[in-house]
């Protein structure tokens, strides 16, 4: 339920911080502020790391199970 300039509840800014971290990338709600885009851009950064980092492990288990 939009209120007013900016103001959103808890369940709609969990909503796009799970977009933005599972770098889906929907765009209903947008951050407006410099530092609200920030650190919407470091929770895409943390979510592909994330995603690079369980690979990583993942083949790396694969390889010592082979060996």
């Amino acid at each position: 339920a939009y209120e007013g300039v900016g103001e959103r509840t808890f369940h709609e800014l969990l909503y796009l911080s799970v977009a933005n971290f599972t770098s889906v990338g929907l765009s209903d709600i947008a951050p407006i502020l410099p530092l609200a885009r920030a650190v919407g851009m470091l929770e895409q950064l943390s979510g592909v790391l994330y995603v690079a980092m369980v690979i990583s492990r993942l083949v790396s288990m694969s390889v010592l199970r082979r060996s």
